[in-house]
């Protein structure tokens, strides 16, 4: 790990600026270091930078304080199963379910999901497909579930991207389990993609692998 400068961050993307649309953090989960990462996009605000935070969720507080400081301007949240099977939930971000639900994490990520639909024109909802801990069942539900919950705070879903991601295998993966598995099929993710399309009239989902980048299958 180096151990980086934030204002040196921000040099390096000024130097940058009119190649790239965001700013986009992610990590690990940068809403656990707030003070810095709010710092960070205080900085870019001040370079006129558009600043992108990638973020499982867990931490409503943090982003509710960004947006009210406006500090933020598009949020990818990744939303690991449907928010209605918390055991599922736990498994898959494997955390014993009693921890799970002692911490609230639903909750937690409901709130998020909630107030980013609110506050921001612009989110990513990002739906990982783990070969191992996901079935194609249990991607369909998650995309189902968004939808419900996204139309119940929105009147449109205009402005609300769904990602369905690639499992991609890197040394940076904490279990040794993971980090030998192959990568998720390009046409398993397409298959489910247009199976959602269909299933739930979706103008169109977008699909993000290493074979092609990200790319937008329609109806």
């Amino acid at each position: 790990m180096r151990v980086v400068k934030v204002k040196d961050i921000i040099n390096r993307v000024v130097e940058v600026r009119e190649f790239i649309d965001y700013l986009h953090v992610t990590g690990g989960e940068p809403t656990l270091w707030p003070n810095e990462l709010k710092t960070l996009f205080y900085l870019a605000k001040l370079n006129d930078i558009m600043v992108s935070l990638d973020t499982n969720g867990s931490n409503p507080e943090v982003v509710k304080s960004l947006i009210a400081k406006e500090l933020i301007d598009h949020v990818a949240l990744d939303v690991k199963a449907p928010l209605s099977d918390p055991e599922k939930y736990a498994e898959v971000v494997g955390i014993p379910l009693n921890d799970f639900l002692k911490r609230g994490y639903i909750d937690r990520i409901s709130k998020t999901l909630e107030l980013v639909l609110e506050e921001l024109p612009e989110i990513e909802l990002r739906i990982p497909f783990v070969p191992l801990l996901h079935e194609e069942v249990t991607v369909l539900n998650t995309i189902k579930e968004l939808i419900e919950l996204t139309d119940c705070v929105r009147k449109s879903r205009k402005g609300v991207k769904i990602v369905l991601q690639q499992f991609v295998p890197s040394e940076t993966v904490l279990s040794e389990k993971f980090k030998t598995l192959q990568r998720t099929p390009l046409e398993t993710l397409n298959r489910v993609a247009r199976a959602a399309i269909e299933r739930f009239g979706l103008e169109g989902i977008y699909v993000r692998s290493l074979e092609k980048g990200v790319e937008l299958l329609r109806r």
